[in-house]
């Protein structure tokens, strides 16, 4: 016997595909990644609410059912759940003391070994508790759509090197690559002030799916998003997921 899926068609292709093929007539702003950071972000806190955590959040495993985000039939649904992995929900929602959102986590101590530990998933969204092979929940795959925020709003991202074990290890000690204050102007403070509790790397500190979904930015405005346009090169910064 066979079991066989039946599954949603979704013939727009993955999010990369949809920011490339995007006509020039129809612009890419703000407004278009906080609808795709609102589905993933409700596909996510399904996942945690029952124990799972993707651990292969990216945008080739973000597919989406129409072509342009801002059509009315554009939806973003998650696929590829071959890393996927079970954790303890008491872990993420019965913590016994939980760390004020304001508070600063303490400071890591740098990882000389972190790029020799194993682990599954893309090396540039990968969460730091995952490199150090530590136990994980939900807030791995909040970190992981934090780099994809980062990328897709400003097209740089946050962590760099010159190869893989680097990469590893800027990640692990927090060490960001400088984009400046001009990159940032060219987006909402809400939207900066998210993907950097996103990318926190103590996950105590770190929000949560169904926080991120009360934040600020999704109850900006739309017009002033609509206004933060994007001129991205999203080929080039495709081919810059591997170091």
């Amino acid at each position: 016997r066979r079991a066989a899926l039946v599954l949603e068609y979704a013939p727009a292709g993955n999010v990369w595909q949809v920011l490339e093929n995007a006509p020039k007539s129809l612009q890419l702003c703000e407004l278009d990644i906080r609808t795709i950071a609102r589905d993933v972000l409700c596909a996510l806190k399904h996942l945690a609410a029952h124990g799972f955590a993707h651990r292969d959040l990216k945008p080739s495993n973000m597919v989406c059912t129409a072509s342009h985000p801002a059509s009315h039939a554009f939806s973003v649904k998650l696929c590829d759940f071959g890393f996927c992995e079970r954790f303890d929900t008491a872990r993420e929602h019965n913590q016994t003391v939980k760390p004020s959102s304001s508070a600063m986590p303490p400071p890591r101590k740098p990882s000389r070994d972190a790029a020799q530990l194993d682990f599954r998933g893309s090396a540039r969204y990968i969460a730091p508790e995952v490199v150090l092979g530590l136990r994980i929940d939900g807030s791995v795959d909040i970190w992981s759509l934090g780099v994809v925020l980062h990328v897709l709003l400003l097209g740089l991202w946050p962590y760099g090197g010159q190869s893989r074990a680097e990469l590893l290890r800027n990640i692990v000690d927090g060490r960001l690559q400088p984009c400046g204050d001009a990159s940032w102007a060219r987006v909402s403070p809400e939207a900066r002030r998210l993907v950097q509790r996103m990318l926190l790397n103590t996950p105590a500190y770190r929000i949560n799916a169904k926080e991120a979904l009360s934040h600020d930015w999704f109850g900006h405005h739309e017009d002033g998003l609509k206004r933060n346009t994007l001129r991205h090169d999203w080929g080039r910064i495709r081919a810059s997921t591997c170091p």
